[in-house]
């Protein structure tokens, strides 16, 4: 589709890699009709994803870099949680409330919370 929105990097601050994988979550809802997110299953994929990266990095000799993968894989599995239940609630909405998340994509995607 010539207006999709194409997000690629593999240097990711946390911030954006949050809002990348919360939009894929939010997209994933309506892309797969048969999608039933829950949270057990999150954290059990979560717990996963650290072991199989810890013993990614000690075979390859990375042993610091396994200190990281709790917080890289707890943000990525908490955006999906939440882009997940932001998905729900716009297919509850129907295509109207998906159209307009889609339209205003952009200032969703890089919305800064206002300082106070």
């Amino acid at each position: 589709v010539s207006e999709s929105r194409v997000v690629h990097s593999h240097n990711y601050k946390l911030s954006s890699y949050y809002r990348r994988v919360r939009m894929e979550a939010v997209a994933d809802m309506f892309i797969f009709d048969n999608l039933c997110p829950s949270l057990s299953n999150n954290v059990k994929s979560c717990i996963k994803a650290v072991w199989l990266d810890v013993k990614w990095c000690l075979r390859h000799g990375h042993p610091l870099a396994m200190l990281y993968s709790p917080l890289l894989r707890g943000t990525q599995y908490l955006a999906m949680c939440r882009g997940n239940r932001k998905g729900l609630r716009l297919k509850a909405g129907g295509p109207e409330a998906f159209q307009d998340f889609s339209e205003n994509l952009g200032d969703w995607s890089s919305k800064k919370r206002a300082k106070k």
